[in-house]
């Protein structure tokens, strides 16, 4: 028989280390390089940016030439004719808009709209130059891409329909970008509002003048 005193080996436990998940390092290192150096390189790209715009507004003048200067303002008057000083104020603005210190951003809704609005622009001023394609070449109205949306414009629907639809979408893109529909709604709240005061004292002003309307004084028989 076996010893009953005898101890009985113990069953080992096995030991389980808690599993951590993985840690993205390169995002914490990304967030750390903007927190040290993420203002300096936006000051940088917004003066990158500002000095663009002013090496590009000499260009097109031909106050100065360059070798990367002279093909840019090439292109810009090719495909973009006039509208290139629209091209030339959106970089400059971006780098404003980069360079200053505030917590409200451009919404990018509004930023889309003034992108379209400036896009049909190209448009009508290609209409406004008689849509040429020689013009368009020459850099002068729209430019190719101005040449080009004015030539869909009109494929499907003529020349007087196509130039309507693109100054519809330009009034509507414009109000979008700069907030018009805000405004109009504030004016239609604060006009029936001015209405409907308007309403409430003239209400009592009828009330007063039923009341104060004298009764008619009965005619006496004749013998």
């Amino acid at each position: 028989y076996p010893n009953l005193n005898m101890p009985y080996p113990r069953a080992k436990r096995k030991q389980y280390q808690q599993v951590q998940p993985p840690q993205n390092d390169w995002l914490d290192r990304l967030a750390r390089f903007n927190i040290h150096f993420g203002r300096f390189l936006r000051d940088t790209l917004g003066v990158l940016l500002l000095a663009l715009a002013l090496m590009s507004v000499l260009a097109l003048w031909n106050a100065t030439q360059g070798l990367l200067l002279t093909p840019w303002a090439t292109l810009l008057r090719i495909w973009f004719g006039w509208g290139s000083y629209l091209v030339i104020f959106g970089i400059g603005y971006g780098g404003f808009i980069i360079l200053r210190r505030k917590d409200n951003p451009f919404g990018w809704g509004r930023l889309i709209a003034l992108e379209l609005a400036s896009f049909l622009t190209l448009g009508l001023l290609a209409v406004m130059g008689g849509n040429s394609i020689l013009r368009a070449e020459a850099g002068q109205d729209g430019g190719q891409l101005g040449w080009g949306l004015a030539t869909l414009a009109w494929m499907p629907a003529g020349s007087v329909v196509g130039t309507l639809i693109l100054f519809v979408l330009w009034c509507l893109s414009l109000m979008s970008g700069f907030g018009g529909w805000a405004w109009l709604e504030n004016y239609l709240l604060r006009l029936a509002g001015e209405a409907s005061h308007l309403a409430q004292d003239v209400a009592p002003v009828v009330e007063e003048t039923k009341e104060k309307k004298p009764k008619p004084v009965p005619r006496k028989k004749t013998e």
